[in-house]
């Protein structure tokens, strides 16, 4: 079981990590939210499937987790991972804290927002994300400023950390980054390809199974082939 969250490319990660598992061969199932809430289901050997999760009257509950968990079993999948979409404290701490327990978590990062629910300030946005450290886990995050405030967290619960910093998604090769059918930031498959290492796989395979294997979110930056159009060049993108 491995959850993920931040306030930037939580759902992207998510996708990524399905993406690998999948490659490397296992039954998977992702729940995640980005511009839709969806859950993945991905056999090896097959093109993962990507179905819409239904919300009453298009309202957010965290009672979606554990039906979608409870699909999980059913269908005895090898490898659950799971976005986390609660805002208030209590409620973080009830999916990562009890329901939840992840073996490996990932945090992308805790810059401000939702500032309503969890601020007022940008410390008090990343102490509410601290709470999704797990407890006698494995943390990876790529989170720099807040860093302090998260191993910390991740100390008081018995957590590793690892992490990954900038010049990491610097390193990774062009034409890695080329492989994948949209523009995935490059910080994301950095924090993934880590979590791969520690499990003893190598960035490069990591990062081609990912890219051979993912299924974009709705709104992935995208830019389509050019089109030429009564002598003009047409060119959209999904922004």
């Amino acid at each position: 079981v491995m959850g993920g969250w931040g306030t930037r490319g939580k759902s992207g990660t998510e996708r990524l990590k399905a993406a690998m598992f999948h490659g490397l061969g296992y039954e998977t199932l992702v729940k995640t939210t980005g511009c839709e809430a969806m859950f993945i289901h991905a056999l090896p050997g097959l093109p993962a499937r990507e179905i819409f999760l239904y919300r009453p009257y298009d309202k957010a509950s965290v009672w979606e987790q554990r039906q979608t968990l409870a699909l999980a079993h059913r269908l005895s999948v090898r490898v659950f991972l799971w976005e986390c979409m609660a805002l208030h404290p209590d409620l973080v701490g009830l999916l990562q804290g009890q329901w939840m327990r992840d073996d490996y978590s990932t945090i992308t990062n805790a810059y401000p927002d939702h500032e309503d629910v969890q601020g007022p300030t940008g410390l008090d946005v990343a102490t509410t994300i601290s709470e999704f450290v797990p407890t006698r886990g494995r943390l990876f995050t790529s989170e720099e400023q807040m860093l302090p405030l998260l191993q910390e967290q991740a100390r008081t619960r018995g957590t590793q950390t690892k992490v990954v910093r900038a010049r990491d998604a610097e390193l990774i090769a062009d034409e890695l980054l080329e492989r994948f059918g949209y523009a995935e930031h490059p910080q994301n498959i950095a924090l993934v390809a880590a979590l791969a290492r520690s499990f003893g796989i190598p960035d490069t395979v990591a990062i081609a199974e990912m890219a051979d294997n993912v299924v974009p979110d709705l709104g992935a930056l995208k830019t389509f082939p050019t089109v030429v159009w009564r002598g003009r060049g047409l060119s959209f993108t999904n922004g």
